[in-house]
């Protein structure tokens, strides 16, 4: 372990010390807080899971907020509106392009964005009247109380290479895990590898119950007229994987499951802001195929060719039990 990530571990561990025995301020909203997160940085799929859970609730007859940081958008109010549930209101650039992407997502769920996101509770139930917030990316912000912690683990590599930033991409040690009351795992690698981090979870938190679920393709969608496209669709034919998220070997791994031959890709880091440029150069005869999180991005650009979404959704093993677990966390709210 390098210096710097010897240092990054004690700053993390004194901080949650400090947190739990009352030294720093932890707010505490009237109404109940559902937070999604993880322990490695990004690709663990937080926002599939968001729009899950926000959909969930929804359907069951709550009203709902979803509460965001906001990453790398340029709106920097305490409190900045991205969609009030009937409108979006803000841009991709100024709300970021994650929570833009959940408001265009769940319409009926206001999204708001801000630092201080213990005040985005008390605005969301004071001006919308919800009931239940879900922290977006929220296991790491202790100044805000949650009644239940959702950890999102990636099943391909659940603690990334072991180490913390900056060496490594954990955001905290793996006995944080402790925490968490539900742990989700994402696009699990086989059973015998599901089995294998139930064990090593067991470890950490042997009382939280261990779920694993899968990105399921749903539809495609040509990027500028929203037009729907079938699946199928893409059977055999050739296609450039255009995308800017954190671990893109999941998006190739789906095309290749709905039998698109992937030529080539065109990858950038997560959050990338993307630039006409970016889109110059495609391979004759290939279909350019981008994620729902960078079409947001990619639609205000010009473009010389058309682009296809491919839109999924999170099927959640044992679902029935995951939902019912989840319940018992909000038990005041049924």
């Amino acid at each position: 372990m390098t210096l710097t990530s010897l240092l990054y571990r004690q700053l993390i561990i004194l901080r949650c010390q400090c947190f739990r025995k009352g030294f720093f301020c932890s707010r505490k909203l009237a109404i109940p807080v559902i937070s999604v997160g993880n322990l490695t940085v990004g690709g663990t799929g937080k926002t599939p899971t968001t729009i899950y859970l926000a959909r969930f609730l929804h359907r069951q007859g709550k009203r709902v907020a979803v509460l965001s940081r906001g990453y790398k958008g340029f709106a920097s109010k305490k409190v900045n509106v991205v969609s009030n549930g009937k409108k979006i209101l803000l841009s991709p650039e100024e709300s970021g392009d994650e929570p833009f992407l959940l408001a265009e997502k769940l319409p009926g769920v206001p999204v708001l964005t801000g630092k201080n996101r213990g005040l985005l509770g008390e605005y969301a139930q004071k001006n919308f009247y919800t009931e239940v917030a879900i922290l977006d990316d929220g296991f790491q912000h202790l100044k805000l109380q949650r009644n239940a912690d959702i950890v999102l683990l990636n099943g391909q590599n659940p603690f990334g290479n072991g180490y913390l930033l900056p060496r490594g991409s954990l955001r905290e040690p793996p006995e944080h895990l402790k925490r968490a009351h539900l742990i989700l795992v994402t696009q699990p690698n086989g059973k015998e590898k599901s089995e294998e981090i139930k064990k090593v979870v067991s470890t950490y938190n042997a009382a939280a119950p261990v779920f694993f679920a899968h990105y399921v393709p749903i539809v495609l969608e040509k990027l500028k007229q929203k037009e729907k496209i079938p699946l199928d669709y893409l059977r055999g034919r050739k296609v450039v994987a255009l995308a800017g998220v954190a671990r893109p070997k999941s998006f190739i791994i789906l095309l290749t499951q709905l039998g698109a031959e992937v030529v080539s890709t065109r990858f950038y880091p997560d959050h990338h802001r993307y630039q006409p440029h970016d889109l110059d150069k495609n391979e004759k005869n290939a279909i350019i195929i981008t994620t729902g999180k960078d079409a947001v991005k990619l639609r205000s650009l010009p473009l010389s060719e058309e682009i296809l979404v491919l839109d999924i959704d999170l099927k959640i093993e044992k679902e029935a039990e995951f939902q019912e677990r989840l319940k018992n966390y909000l038990l005041f709210l049924w």
